[in-house]
């Protein structure tokens, strides 16, 4: 009895020094993810263990999407592998850079001398239309919901405009030899198509010149794109579905 008796007042020892260092530890925890909460949870001693479980956060400021940015060189695999992801992940939606190309007689493309159109500046393509569809996005999936909602935008200026950049939650650049860049580019139809010499004077500068103004970014990783890309894909793949997993650790 007495040996029962000393295990009972250890074990309430100990749950009395859990419940002062869950007050500590945990409870801040929840504090930084919402102005308001309350929670409930037991916690369950034995003798040496202890095990905390939250049962649920309520009031509790949950992020329930994701917003996930692939970029890269023209020709990159950036649009197949964003296919290839929306038919592999649940809750994913797709948004290509490409479709806000503005209209090829549009005065606010830059042309030179010769009339040629630089279809590889931001200011070829609508971002302030773009960043409104983004937030139009965040706003019909901002709700209380237990589901995650994941947006992947893909785009070969995406980071190069800031105001959509900062709406990004995680972000990869995928990056091709010149060699390669150019195989794939003329076995593509543009419309309009590319004049006689565009690539080396438009396509490749540029390229260059816009990754530069990103490649001292801390929050873009860039990948290596001239493996398979079915390799390239499932590299990728393994990436989201970690962020995934961190996320709904996080918040849900």
């Amino acid at each position: 009895m007495e040996i029962q008796s000393d295990q009972n007042s250890a074990a309430l020892q100990l749950e009395e020094k859990w419940l002062k260092r869950c007050s500590i530890l945990r409870m801040p925890q929840i504090e930084q993810r919402g102005s308001t909460h309350s929670a409930e949870g037991y916690l369950k001693v034995s003798k040496t263990n202890i095990v905390i479980m939250i049962k649920s956060y309520k009031g509790l400021k949950m992020k329930n999407y994701l917003i996930i940015g692939i970029s890269g060189f023209t020709n990159s695999g950036k649009s197949t592998i964003a296919t290839m992801l929306s038919k592999e992940i649940c809750n994913l939606d797709v948004m290509n850079q490409d479709l806000y190309f503005l209209e090829p007689d549009d005065p606010a493309i830059e042309r030179d001398i010769h009339g040629i159109r630089n279809f590889e500046k931001l200011s070829a393509l609508d971002m302030e239309r773009m960043v409104q569809d983004v937030k139009l996005w965040i706003k019909s999936k901002t709700c209380n919901s237990d589901s995650l909602f994941i947006l992947l935008i893909e785009g070969f200026l995406i980071f190069n405009h800031k105001e959509l950049s900062d709406l990004i939650d995680h972000k990869y650049f995928i990056k091709i030899t010149k060699e390669i860049c150019f195989e794939r580019r003329i076995k593509r139809q543009y419309i309009p198509p590319d004049p006689d010499g565009y690539f080396d004077s438009y396509v490749w500068p540029w390229t260059i010149t816009n990754l530069m103004a990103i490649q001292d970014c801390t929050d873009i990783e860039f990948i290596d794109g001239t493996a398979d890309l079915q390799a390239l894909y499932k590299s990728i793949l393994t990436r989201i579905m970690k962020i995934v997993f961190i996320h709904r650790e996080k918040y849900f």
